[in-house]
């Protein structure tokens, strides 16, 4: 996306699109193809994102923008049988600032158009290897995640590997209807899966500084809780979400209590952080709503790691809104960190 954003809802119209009559009868079934005209709620809607006191910084509201490679994953379910499907932008049709546009898609040529079915969405940015997750699992509505989340950062950053395309968040959005029919698919409606945060790092030591390897932010060790990041640290560990089960998570990753910043992979690598300088440091995660108390960990090339810990962790919050950004802040000196501001 030209904009990395979180909203709450998506209005949906549709328009059928019939063949044309001809004098001639073909023998080849014409294509049933569908145009759906995608609406996202102004930028002022404050149920779209977390905005910070301007004592804070300006990084509060991430606005929404249709981009003209974005695509709409689909898994239709009629009587037992999964379909899959994309639904692709045309690219022409994007307004208003990126606020509006059309996707077109096929209906599978097993969907009954007079029998209900079930009709499940998915809005994810994916770099199209099937390798890297970014897809709906054959005969299921269960969807992969995108892999190495830990490497995706940045707002508007991007870089090329052998394993994939990191650096940008990659928020996920659902939508699901069940038991409707062609003629009664008139709008669709997605919702977040997952909230967004933010680390203010800010360079106190009086000098620049290379970024680090990586931060973290995990549960104490003694923590024993039934409060999950399931996307935190998933490296090569899927992550999977079943819509025919009320959006059942599944994490393969042995460590649900982490959510790991690394920059080894991203276009952050090797760069460094000028006196007084603030970077801001994102994640996309998925997990229940309850976040307990969060220690951090500063991990620097050859030097002993920095740490918040005891008193001086992040106090976690009771419930985490999906579609929220939420943002902490910490002051990096050569040899400490402090926490500046939390939640």
């Amino acid at each position: 996306m030209k904009k990395i954003i979180i909203f709450c809802t998506a209005i949906l119209s549709l328009l059928v699109v019939g063949c044309a009559k001809t004098e001639v009868e073909q023998p080849v079934a014409k294509k049933n193809t569908i145009t759906v005209s995608v609406s996202m709620p102004d930028q002022k809607d404050n149920s779209r994102g977390y905005t910070l006191d301007s004592d804070y910084g300006s990084a509060s509201s991430i606005i929404l923008g249709w981009d003209y490679t974005d695509k709409l994953k689909l898994c239709f379910e009629q009587k037992g049988v999964f379909y899959h499907q994309e639904a692709s932008i045309q690219s022409n049709s994007i307004t208003e600032n990126g606020k509006k546009a059309k996707f077109t898609f096929e209906i599978p040529v097993g969907i009954s158009s007079t029998e209900p079915f079930n009709l499940y969405a998915i809005y994810q940015k994916t770099d199209e290897k099937k390798e890297n997750g970014g897809y709906f699992e054959d005969n299921s509505a269960k969807y992969i995640l995108e892999y190495n989340e830990e490497s995706c950062i940045t707002l508007d950053k991007q870089q090329e590997t052998q394993e994939g395309t990191f650096g940008m968040i990659r928020p996920v959005l659902k939508s699901v209807q069940t038991e409707i029919t062609l003629a009664q698919l008139k709008q669709l409606s997605f919702q977040h899966i997952g909230w967004i945060i933010a680390v203010h790092i800010k360079n106190t030591a009086g000098k620049e500084m290379q970024l680090p390897q990586s931060f973290q932010l995990k549960y104490p060790v003694e923590t024993s809780t039934d409060s999950h990041i399931y996307n935190g640290s998933p490296s090569f560990s899927p992550v999977s979400i079943d819509l025919t089960k009320n959006g059942e998570i599944v994490s393969q990753a042995a460590n649900q209590n982490t959510i790991l910043f690394d920059f080894t992979k991203t276009p952050l690598r090797n760069n460094t952080l000028k006196k007084e300088e603030e970077l801001i440091i994102y994640r996309w995660l998925l997990s229940t709503e309850k976040i307990e108390t969060l220690e951090a960990f500063l991990d620097l090339e050859l030097k002993e790691t920095l740490e918040l810990k005891g008193e001086s962790a992040f106090s976690g919050k009771e419930k985490v809104e999906n579609g929220k950004v939420y943002h902490i802040r910490i002051n990096w000196s050569e040899e400490r960190i402090e926490k500046h501001w939390e939640f």
